[in-house]
């Protein structure tokens, strides 16, 4: 590397791979224009190269090449016919190719791996977790089911049971039904909207890239209900008074969002508007009081989305007072703010220009609470209907996507791009602290008398917390670097207790004891 020599310069080429049994034949993804990630070869040592032949068309993105050690080749490139990635191997140096078993791939860049000594033991990096194959990737298995979820996009609580809570996003949908403590994967496809039947909390929409899903039974199963709907899912909405409503939009390019209206529960479609604003993550809303009343981004229906007069308002709506249909409230990217009179006039609530506001979850309990996610200040409150803000101190990773703020049992729920799920909790005296799955103390021996042996992970310190069935703390204490701690319990009555331990990376481990 101490001299270079210029060979090409026509276009920048990505992931090469050079045959071993001949220096002047490679293989390479070039990018060559806009939206064009080919896959293309050099036999003259990378001053010419030509695209390859045979795919059914040339120009769907090949985002990410590899080259095991017998120079199987694999790609991955966006799929011909429908959406989403797939990939595909070749074992003849890229003469002929085959698609792999069909997992979600979305590496976007080398992320998989192969036994040098046996190369049909290969492994898949993906956003969904780690894929394993024994058989060059004819059939892959999920190896790590239990690995956190990071990029969250949605949040949804069930309106009845708020320790039922689903979590979408980029790897799929996780479940909770402990308050976000322990999750279960439900599925490992994009899920990006999640939205529950008001009128029938067991009916559950669910929203990705790939399809549109319903569930019957809570989350247990899922069935297509995708029709004739063209685009991905961008939004979910259900009519609050007539729940067999549904509303959702779609995204076919940046300028063009469809929304379809379903009058059964989603078994038919009608599409009956199409924005050409960018309404990316814009969401639809529809008045509690006034159902028939419904905004999407500046546009607005006053007759249950059958006409739309578009662009009506000046900016778009992130929110509705639930008192008062008047009260609107709306953004402009970096700025906040109100309307008291249907959108007529607006004035600022709050501004910052390193965030913007894509949404505004108010506290139905009381709405003069307001709270809003940013990119990478954590989460903007306000208790005074927005005359003053401050942002909600902890621990927790500042790039957050949605909150969802349970007030009155002093607790909130709040999902992170890049961190996952955490618990904001005020009622154990924990500040934020972050879910993490499977995550277990030793404890023992459990069920016990008097004394309980605790292991603690690490060797680093951190915040210990025991709790009572009830809630209330009973011991509480900053914890020095140590493994082991043994804990006499011989003055509180039998029952089941709660330990709580906090390192000082903000990561939580929990486990319960039985008292006899």
């Amino acid at each position: 590397g101490n001299s270079w020599q210029q060979v090409m310069d026509d276009f920048p080429v990505y992931d090469i791979s050079i045959n071993p049994e001949n220096n002047q034949n490679m293989w390479g993804v070039v990018y060559t224009g806009y939206t064009d990630w080919l896959l293309f070869f050099s036999n003259d040592g990378g001053q010419n190269w030509n695209l390859y032949e045979g795919f059914e068309d040339p120009y769907k993105w090949v985002t990410s090449m590899y080259a095991d050690a017998d120079f199987n080749l694999y790609i991955e490139r966006e799929k011909v016919e429908t959406t989403g990635t797939e990939i595909k191997k070749s074992t003849d140096n890229g003469i002929s190719w085959f698609t792999l078993d069909n997992f979600p791939a979305e590496i976007f860049e080398n992320r998989l791996d192969a036994d040098n000594t046996n190369t049909d033991n290969v492994y898949f990096g993906t956003y969904y977790g780690v894929y394993h194959s024994e058989n060059g990737g004819v059939s892959t298995q999920l190896e790590n089911a239990g690995l956190m979820n990071s990029y969250i996009y949605d949040l949804e609580v069930h309106p009845v049971n708020s320790d039922i809570v689903y979590a979408g996003g980029k790897q799929g949908l996780w479940k909770s039904t402990d308050g976000c403590r322990n999750w279960q994967q439900i599925m490992d496809k994009s899920i990006m909207h999640i939205r529950y039947n008001p009128t029938y909390p067991d009916t559950l929409y669910l929203g990705g890239s790939l399809k549109l899903l319903r569930s019957f039974n809570g989350g247990s199963t899922f069935e297509n209900i995708y029709n004739n709907i063209n685009g991905g899912i961008s939004a979910i909405s259900v009519n609050p008074k007539y729940s067999n409503i549904v509303f959702i939009s779609t995204g076919v390019d940046d300028y063009v969002f469809p929304i379809y209206k379903s009058t059964d529960y989603g078994n038919t479609w009608t599409h009956v508007f199409t924005s050409q604003n960018s309404e990316a993550f814009v969401e639809i809303l529809i008045d509690t009081f006034y159902p028939d009343t419904v905004y999407f981004g500046k546009h607005r229906s006053i007759d249950g989305g059958t006409t739309w007069l578009e662009n009506a308002l000046e900016i778009r709506i992130v929110a509705i007072h639930p008192d008062n249909s008047d009260i609107l409230y709306a953004s402009d990217g970096n700025n906040l703010k109100i309307s008291y009179d249907w959108g007529e006039t607006f004035q600022l609530l709050d501004s910052n220009s390193n965030w913007t506001v894509p949404k505004l979850t108010i506290y139905k309990e009381n709405p003069d609470y307001l709270f809003y996610c940013t990119p990478n200040d954590g989460v903007r409150y306000s208790e005074d209907a927005g005359e003053n803000w401050q942002k909600l101190e902890g621990s927790y990773e500042n790039r957050t996507f949605d909150i969802i703020p349970l007030v009155n049992e002093n607790k909130y729920y709040i999902a992170t791009h890049g961190d996952g799920v955490w618990v904001y909790d005020l009622s154990t005296g924990i500040n934020i602290k972050k879910i993490k799955q499977a995550t277990d103390l030793m404890a023992y021996p459990n069920p016990f008398k008097d004394n309980v042996t605790i292991e603690l992970p690490g060797n680093q310190g951190g915040n210990f917390l025991i709790i009572n069935s009830i809630g209330e703390k009973i011991i509480a204490s900053k914890i020095q670097s140590q493994n082991k701690l043994v804990v006499n319990l011989t003055a509180y009555k039998n029952g089941i207790y709660l330990i709580i331990y906090t390192d000082n990376k903000g990561i939580q481990y929990q486990q319960k004891l039985i008292k006899m």
